[in-house]
């Protein structure tokens, strides 16, 4: 509670709880559906790989990567509760 009775925003109420967990599934699904299928082409390849198949490559190994983080930190706080000063 605020000073003045009102209710502070708390950032476990901005999303629910279901629609938390749905997204994380959905994290979790891209994770192993591309992560395992692009991480040995693009460690081990068989063949040196042409440019724009590498740029593919390396995208959709660096989406995988920040699901992994997406399924840390799937809420991230409201802008009213970031320590930074706004500009």
């Amino acid at each position: 509670m605020a000073e003045d009775g009102t209710r502070l925003p708390n950032t476990r109420d901005d999303v629910s709880t279901v629609r938390l967990y749905v997204m994380r599934a959905l994290y979790l699904v891209n994770v192993v559906l591309v992560g395992s299928n692009i991480w040995p082409q693009l460690i081990n390849p068989s063949k040196p790989l042409p440019l724009l198949e590498g740029v593919a490559l390396s995208f959709y190994a660096a989406l995988s990567t920040l699901s992994l983080l997406g399924l840390r930190y799937g809420s991230w706080p409201s802008p009213s509760h970031c320590p930074l000063p706004a500009p």
